[in-house]
């Protein structure tokens, strides 16, 4: 039921104002006449506050109550205050301040997804300026983390069913709106720029960074008959973390006099350190161009374009100590303090690991609005959505072809000191090299040239690329009732859309080009040296695999049920009709 209607409702709002100024101004001027008959003759005369202009936080409040009284069903809605002047950075945490709303946040601290009362994302449907948008994910829950506030108006969560909502969800629906720019009574330009770093002075870990800038223009022209509205906004940020995961604990102690036995070590059986740095790269933009040259016609066409990069690089040593042998060894008090472990040829394993979600995302549309007559008026709405997600977990194992040593003091601490024998030959790209790990994978050749071998494994590649497009066309008609009967106009109409999602994995093994997998690897151009790993000391040559991997190496895919299971293809063609009608009436004057 329709309690307020936009027109009465903005007139009762009018008629409070001048109620509320005219007394006010009358009084001043009894007094101002009463003191000084000159000083009154010269004021300004009251019936000159005539207007009233709201900005800032009340005009967003006042806009997003507006929104909740007018609707036809139960909304919560938020408006942004100014241009770019959300509550927060992305649309995703705004949303989150409304009641039943709640947000979830990825693995760097993003919110992401909405929650309505209680329900998951996948239960609810997702619009921009009222059209269905694309996902990266496994389902319809769309990631708003790429929707930044520069570029939003505001937003409508539809907490109740609406005919007139072509993909509404069964939690509720949410509706975010770009920019106007003939809603804006001027030219606007807006730039912001932000810096932050984390993780200062934490010893053995490299200081996070981060930057965020954005710039808007808005303008109208051809006697606001023409308007133009562009937004950029571009964040990136780094953070640093170090673990570690070394395991067994019992070791066979040599001390320098020769004495034998054994002790507990945290890292007897081997050790595992690591360095994290997580990388998160943001990129949107957003054109609208508005035009209306008549009260009778609009039309609008809008382009919004998003691209993310968020990566986890993880920088790792790993060995194992071959058998837990200790030589050289100072023990105090029951704790092994210093000793040497003597390391197999490539025992010691420099591990390059990259975890990431590369998306784009890009969003068309093309509406147009024409008055038929007086009390007929009709839109027709083209629009295309396009999502794509290449996301991969992609190891590779490096080490060197001789035999070593490994050195370490504090062994008591937390993280101990490590010293290598040959320290030099695992920052230089001519002695280390991308390996077999013989006996990782586990598989063995029953017959061939390779009988009797174990599969090689130099790394490994998992993760699929997500496909997700969307084609639609919108035909409504609106038609006005005379006033005083019980509904106020009546709406119908029709949507048809083409949809398809491709999720594709190719999961494998990464093994050598040549010689059946089993040559050694060269390190990619690009590759760097990664400084005291783990807070250990130890520095390793290391780089970051891409989806396309790195030259001389390839996949040697896998097939099994949990694999394949893991890629499928969805098509489905959607024809939506409706009518509905507004109800305007009065049950009871009690």
């Amino acid at each position: 039921m329709k309690n307020f209607p936009k027109k009465r409702y903005e007139s009762v709002t009018s008629q409070r104002s001048v109620f509320k100024l005219a007394p006010i101004a009358a009084g001043c001027a009894v007094l101002l006449m009463g003191a000084s008959v000159s000083y009154a003759q010269q004021a300004a005369p009251a019936a000159a506050l005539d207007t009233v202009v709201v900005t800032g936080i009340r005009k967003g409040i006042e806009e997003a109550i507006s929104v909740k009284k007018n609707a036809d069903g139960v909304v919560e809605a938020i408006s942004a205050e100014d241009i770019g002047k959300l509550p927060d950075t992305t649309i995703a945490e705004s949303l989150a301040r409304l009641p039943g709303l709640t947000t979830q946040r990825d693995r760097n601290g993003n919110a992401t997804n909405i929650s309505i009362r209680g329900l998951g994302p996948d239960f609810n449907g997702y619009l921009l300026n009222g059209r269905e948008q694309t996902s990266t994910g496994d389902s319809r829950g769309v990631d708003l983390s790429v929707y930044p506030a520069e570029l939003i108006a505001g937003a409508t969560v539809y907490k109740t069913t609406d005919a007139t909502l072509m993909t509404a969800g069964l939690a509720g629906t949410i509706d975010n709106h770009l920019i106007d720019p003939l809603a804006f009574p001027r030219r606007v330009l807006s730039a912001k720029v932000e810096k932050t770093q984390t993780g200062v002075g934490i010893p053995g870990l490299q200081t996070g960074t981060g930057k965020r800038y954005s710039l808007t223009y808005i303008d109208q022209f051809a006697d606001r008959t023409l308007g133009l509205a562009i937004g950029y906004v571009h964040s990136d940020g780094n953070s640093g973390s170090l673990s570690q995961g070394s395991w067994g604990n019992n070791a066979t102690v040599t001390t320098a006099g020769g004495a034998t036995s054994q002790v507990n070590i945290p890292f007897g059986g081997g050790l595992t350190f690591e360095t994290d740095r997580n990388t998160d790269k943001r990129d949107g933009m957003a054109a609208i161009l508005s035009y209306k040259p008549n009260k009778n016609f609009s039309s609008q066409l809008d382009i919004y374009s998003a691209k993310i990069f968020t990566g986890l690089k993880k920088i790792e040593v790993q060995a194992g100590t071959n058998g837990g042998a200790v030589t050289n060894a100072t023990v105090v008090g029951g704790v092994v303090q210093s000793g040497t472990f003597q390391l197999a040829p490539g025992a010691l394993i420099a591990r390059s690991e990259n975890i990431f979600d590369d998306d784009k995302i890009d969003s068309l549309g093309w509406k147009n609005t024409l008055k038929l007559a007086d009390n007929w008026s009709a839109s027709l709405d083209i629009n295309h959505n396009k999502a794509t997600r290449v996301e991969r977990d992609i190891e590779a194992y490096a080490g060197i072809a001789t035999a070593d040593t490994l050195s370490f003091t504090n062994g008591g601490g937390t993280v101990p000191q490590f010293t290598l024998g040959n320290p030099g030959a695992y920052t230089n790209p001519a002695t280390i090299a991308v390996r077999d790990q013989s006996g990782w994978s586990g598989v063995n050749y029953a017959s061939g040239p390779y009988a009797g071998k174990t599969v090689p494994q130099a790394g490994y590649s998992k993760g699929p690329t997500v496909t997700d497009k969307i084609d639609a066309v919108r035909l409504d008609f609106k038609h006005a009732l005379p006033e005083g009967g019980v509904f106020t106009d009546i709406q119908f109409g029709g949507n048809y859309s083409t949809r398809s999602k491709d999720r594709i994995t190719n999961e494998g093994l990464i093994v050598s080009a040549g010689n059946g997998g089993y040559d050694r690897i060269a390190y990619p151009a690009g590759a760097y040296t990664a400084s005291n790993v783990g807070g250990t000391g130890l520095n390793v040559l290391t780089f970051d695999p891409t989806a396309s991997l790195w030259p001389g190496a390839v996949i040697l895919s896998k097939y099994n049920n949990d694999i394949l299971s893991k890629t499928w293809t969805v098509k489905e063609n959607v024809a939506t009709a409706y009518a509905k009608a507004d109800v305007d009436t009065t049950l009871s004057n009690e």
